[in-house]
């Protein structure tokens, strides 16, 4: 008897399961062997990282050291500096009112006489009795040219008549130099006005 099979012949399919499965395997250690490589790159480089970071913080404290020994020592700069400008300006003001005396006598004229003078503020005010305007005048001019007057205002001027005489009685502010650059030389820096004293 003949047979005749009409499902057709039954195939191996097993080497093709075993060829899945192999390739599926490879790719499975393939791909744990990555992660075991990515995981102890990674893992190094971050205790490298951490080291790095280790050091770095010391080096922060270390500089965080210096940077207050550093502001420290400004602090007493300024200090010192502060100081220094004290005894300076204190040096000035010691000589200063002497030569401002000085100078104004020498600017009075002949027939000027000056009966009061007021220093406050920076500036002296002085009254006094002249024989005409044009004595007050050339004082004004005089103390004007004085190193030590900066700018000199006649506040008031009239005439008076003392025993029969008419003599022209006035009032003039001028405003006082600054005693710091008086002693050093007026351009000069107040550092070094500070340092010549």
């Amino acid at each position: 008897m003949i047979r005749i099979n009409l499902l057709g012949d039954k195939k191996d399919y097993s080497m093709q399961y075993f060829s899945h499965l192999l390739v599926v395997g490879g790719a499975l250690c393939a791909t744990i062997f990555l992660c075991i490589v990515a995981y102890t790159t990674a893992d190094s480089g971050l205790e490298a990282l951490q080291a790095e970071k280790s050091r770095l913080e010391k080096e922060l404290v270390a500089l965080k050291k210096e940077t207050k020994e550093v502001s420290t020592l400004e602090e007493k700069r300024k200090t010192l500096q502060e100081k220094l400008t004290t005894i300076a300006t204190l040096k000035a003001k010691k000589h200063g009112p002497i030569h401002i005396l000085s100078g104004i006598n020498e600017s009075i004229p002949e027939k000027a006489w000056l009966l009061e003078m007021k220093e406050y503020d920076g500036a002296v005010t002085m009254t006094g009795i002249a024989i005409d305007n044009q004595t007050v005048a050339e004082f004004m001019g005089k103390l004007g040219s004085s190193e030590y007057i900066r700018s000199v205002d006649l506040n008031l001027t009239k005439q008076v008549e003392i025993e029969g005489v008419k003599l022209s009685e006035f009032s003039i502010r001028a405003e006082l130099q600054d005693l710091l650059k008086i002693a050093a030389g007026k351009d000069e820096s107040k550092d070094k006005i500070v340092k010549e004293y």
